[in-house]
């Protein structure tokens, strides 16, 4: 068996791509050094897509959800395509806005 350093990086990105968001925030980076890189990528946040999470948790507070979409963003370090949310607030709304505007 081949070892995960031994891939082509695009691989282990693609699997992770198949991995709700939610996970790839809070665990996919725990799992070894590759998937850590592919999460550090700004380039693997170009699609930004919140609704499964917030399905799974429909009572969410917007500040908890605010927190969430710049967490993302900063991520991204502002270079993401679309951004997939709701309940969004004026503060991660204004966040997100300010940083289309500088790129």
């Amino acid at each position: 068996m081949g070892k995960w350093v031994d891939l082509d990086p695009d691989i282990p990105s693609l699997i992770l791509l198949r991995i709700p968001t939610h996970q790839r925030v809070s665990t996919a980076s725990l799992v070894c050094k590759s998937w850590l890189s592919c999460v550090l990528d700004p380039f693997f946040w170009s699609d930004i897509d919140l609704l499964d999470w917030y399905r799974r948790h429909p009572y969410l507070k917007i500040k908890y959800v605010d927190s969430t979409v710049r967490k993302l963003i900063r991520c991204s370090k502002g270079t993401f395509r679309r951004l997939f949310s709701v309940r969004i607030g004026d503060a991660g709304f204004a966040f997100t806005a300010n940083c289309q505007q500088r790129t």
